[in-house]
């Protein structure tokens, strides 16, 4: 990645608070999102001192028992802020996805703890740029073993009152522990959509 100038400037700043450390060397993780410079005390131990991003404050530094361990602390440590950096970049992506969900379309959640719930809602209004309106549908359930069985969801079938939510691409959260997606029709008969059956099981 290329440096900006403001990088460069913390860069500069950064070398001039270490400049009387002997064998200064910079490590910059290929995202430029930390760097870690590497020097040699004054007793000849091996040292290094952490920055995040373009931070002018040190995150940790510490003394190392030799060169090896200390490339492999140093290692490991950029591999976990790449990391965490493209996992905060993965969910800035999904919160700027566009809403991908029409009035009609049914989004259903599989849960439970021990056994498999299938809940449906349908959209019955779009709300802004990024949100709907859903109400919980029915749904036709039969069973096919002793604790097993298919269902599919009864969009004619509303089920208490709507509520607003955001969506995600086509996916939305209906509440604290519950996120819906959408569920594609396997095909359309007279403008009816016709869904294919999914499994749920029971414990009880």
């Amino acid at each position: 990645m290329k440096k900006t100038n403001a990088y460069l400037q913390v860069e500069a700043t950064r070398r001039r608070m270490l400049e009387n450390k002997d064998d200064l060397e910079c490590v910059e993780c290929d995202e430029l999102s930390c760097a870690v410079y590497t020097y040699k005390c004054p007793d000849g131990t091996p040292a290094a001192i952490a920055f995040k991003g373009r931070r002018k404050k040190a995150v940790w530094y510490r003394r190392f028992v030799s060169v090896e361990v200390r490339r492999q602390y140093v290692r490991s440590w950029m591999a976990k802020i790449l990391k965490d950096k493209q996992a905060k970049d993965s969910r800035k992506q999904q919160m700027s996805l566009e809403r991908e969900l029409s009035v009609g379309d049914v989004v259903y959640s599989s849960w439970g703890y021990e056994q498999t719930n299938i809940s449906y809602w349908k959209v019955v209004k779009l709300i802004g740029k990024q949100s709907v309106e859903l109400v919980k549908i029915g749904s036709d359930s039969k069973r096919i073993g002793d604790m097993d069985g298919e269902v599919v969801p009864r969009p004619d079938i509303e089920v208490g009152e709507s509520f607003v939510r955001r969506v995600k691409g086509k996916n939305v959260r209906v509440d604290s522990y519950l996120r819906a997606s959408l569920l594609e029709p396997v095909k359309v008969v007279a403008g009816v959509k016709i869904y294919k059956p999914m499994r749920w099981s029971s414990y009880y």
